[in-house]
């Protein structure tokens, strides 16, 4: 099921590509690559590297100025976690063209939910919390570059026999902005 909810990811993230900016629906496009499961955080019982896709939306009202986003990370290896995800981020730029996004939501993951190997993550959930962290520089109007981090996990809420091994990602993307500043 999770390859049926990717290609819709991906098809949706096609189309939001493909929107004139003056539909003013989309705000930013983000992709890159992810070192999964990052040995840098946590126990990095699965590895290899994720391609990391996003597409932000203009900040709606009600969300305290936050952007809705939708996204994937999926590994090359077919073994480990892809997972999908959406949420609201949060912006600002401290000095200069240097930003900061946070990110809050939930993932659903093609993981395993129980530890029956220490070669295997244990998630708890199949649907869990989804945090996103990226620190960048806006080298033009248009582009920018950042160091994203993300991580995933059922928190303080136990899954399925109290496993939370959670999953942390970290890498490198690119970001397009349709609305150039």
């Amino acid at each position: 099921m999770i390859h049926r909810i990717e290609t819709l990811c991906l098809a949706i993230l096609m189309t939001a590509a493909s929107l004139p900016a003056s539909a003013g629906i989309v705000s930013e496009l983000r992709g890159g690559l992810l070192d999964h499961a990052s040995t840098l955080v946590s126990s990095g019982r699965e590895d290899g590297v994720d391609l990391n896709l996003e597409v932000v939306f203009n900040s709606v009202p009600y969300t305290l100025g936050g952007h809705p986003h939708l996204g994937t990370s999926f590994n090359n290896d077919s073994n480990n976690t892809d997972h999908v995800y959406a949420g609201l981020t949060w912006d600002g730029r401290p000095v200069g063209e240097f930003q900061i996004r946070f990110a809050l939501g939930a993932a659903y993951h093609n993981g395993e939910k129980l530890r029956f190997s220490d070669e295997v993550r244990g998630l708890g959930n199949t649907v869990l919390f989804h945090f996103g962290l990226d620190l960048g520089w806006r080298f033009s109007p248009r582009w920018d570059v950042s160091v994203y981090a993300q991580h995933m996990s059922n928190g303080p809420f136990d899954g399925e026999r109290g496993v939370n091994d959670g999953l942390d990602n970290i890498g490198l993307r690119l970001g397009y902005h349709f609305n150039p500043e």
